[in-house]
């Protein structure tokens, strides 16, 4: 069973990934990708 923190960090991410990879965005948002890449890095 994953923790409530596990389970909201995950969500956030989720999120965050959905909204970088949108078929609406007009050109990628780099600070989005950047701020998931920081988070991939810091669950390490």
């Amino acid at each position: 069973m994953m923790s409530s923190s596990s389970s909201s960090s995950s969500s956030s991410a989720t999120v965050a990934v959905d909204k970088a990879t949108s078929e609406l965005l007009i050109s990628p948002d780099w600070t989005m990708n950047i701020d998931i890449c920081d988070s991939i890095n810091s669950h390490q």
